[in-house]
């Protein structure tokens, strides 16, 4: 009986992790490049001013990747989901460890989080079909407008942060929602 409920749990975790998945076509490697490339240029800008660059993060990913599938899939862009939990609480749930020990006596707590939602479709003929730049360009705007935003520009210049990771979905309608977690 434990073996089937641990096995349950299992399928309904993986089916979870695989629901809302993207939609366009070839979406998964547009996808991935888009996060490299997200991830480039956010350390293009925290290197021009002296800052060390930041690591990719697995667990950040997937907690980033799960908010991003939660608010295509309620349709809302927020940092608190609507049931109140906000970054530092969703990584915690998810067992991410959100303390870090910054010196013998400082304890950082929590995570930062920047959230990017645009629309890069086309209707034709009554058929919304997904038109995305070439990964690359999208990243840089993506990227330009958080450093124009006060709030994101801070999370990406904070130099307690040393690793940041990306959730990216493209629903069907074409909308691209971001969430980038740092820690």
């Amino acid at each position: 009986m434990k073996k089937l409920i641990v096995l349950t749990a299992v399928l309904i975790i993986w089916a979870s992790a695989h629901a809302a998945q993207p939609a366009v076509s070839g979406d998964a490697a547009y996808i991935q490049n888009l996060n490299r490339q997200m991830h480039e240029f956010v350390n293009v800008e925290r290197e021009k001013r002296g800052l060390k660059p930041l690591q990719r993060n697995r667990p950040l990913l997937l907690i980033a990747l799960a908010h991003s599938r939660d608010m295509a899939k309620r349709n809302y862009l927020s940092h608190v989901t609507p049931e109140g939990l906000d970054p530092t609480a969703r990584a915690k749930k998810a067992g991410f460890n959100v303390e870090k020990k910054m010196d013998k006596s400082t304890t950082r707590v929590g995570v930062g989080e920047n959230l990017f939602q645009g629309r890069k479709a086309v209707k034709e003929n009554g058929v919304t079909k997904g038109y995305l730049e070439k990964h690359s360009v999208y990243a840089k705007e993506i990227v330009d407008g958080w450093m124009k935003s006060p709030s994101h520009r801070k999370n990406i210049l904070d130099k307690t942060y040393t690793t940041a990771d990306y959730g990216t979905v493209i629903s069907k309608d074409g909308t691209v929602t971001v969430t980038q977690l740092f820690f």
